[in-house]
């Protein structure tokens, strides 16, 4: 992740964010809420509980938001949401989390997933590019909001599945149980 930082952002970002990273190693997060597709971390450093910040983390969308709002203010990352991603494996920057305003390329064209486009010279052409990057944007969207579709319906299946187990199970308990009493009154009157 301090490798692609490197090669995207300016040297000053670059800083800024290797001062968040490497202070993410005081900062362990804690899981204190799992619904599924969120989780609720507790960041804080160690010894100062007093000072903790809370992190909700999207799994699928891998995107986070932190009490501290710092990325919502600035726009760099925060040690919090970075040892929530430190936590959870994620390795890359998400794509959401690379403002065009830090990068190198800043000036000279519109980042789009990495790849920088010249900007069109007449404002019809600008309308037109723009046009086309939001349809891309919105086709990534509806794959991604396809995919949590997708895993919400498999959740739910299975869900369905494990109650049908649990009845079944329940139902063989039963049996078993009645077997058993059936074995008792069978070894008590052998007794007699």
């Amino acid at each position: 992740m301090e490798k692609q930082a490197a090669h995207l952002y300016t040297r000053k970002i670059v800083m800024k964010f290797q001062e968040e990273l490497v202070e993410t190693l005081a900062y362990p997060a804690t899981a204190i809420d799992d619904t599924g597709l969120e989780v609720m971390y507790w960041v804080a450093k160690f010894g100062e509980d007093h000072k903790a910040h809370f992190v909700k983390f999207n799994i699928f969308r891998k995107k986070a938001s932190c009490s501290c709002q710092m990325f919502e203010f600035s726009g760099i990352i925060c040690k919090q949401v970075l040892a929530v991603f430190r936590v959870t494996n994620v390795l890359i920057l998400p794509s959401h989390y690379i403002l065009k305003r830090w990068t190198r390329n800043a000036k000279s064209g519109v980042a789009v997933d990495g790849c920088t486009v010249e900007m069109p010279s007449n404002s019809q052409e600008s309308y037109a590019a723009r046009y086309d990057n939001l349809c891309h944007e919105a086709i990534k969207f509806v794959g991604e909001g396809k995919n949590q579709y997708d895993q919400e319906k498999k959740i739910q299946d299975l869900s369905m599945e494990l109650e049908d187990a649990s009845r079944r199970c329940e139902g063989y308990c039963a049996k078993l149980v009645d077997v058993l009493k059936d074995m008792e009154e069978q070894k008590l009157k052998m007794s007699m």
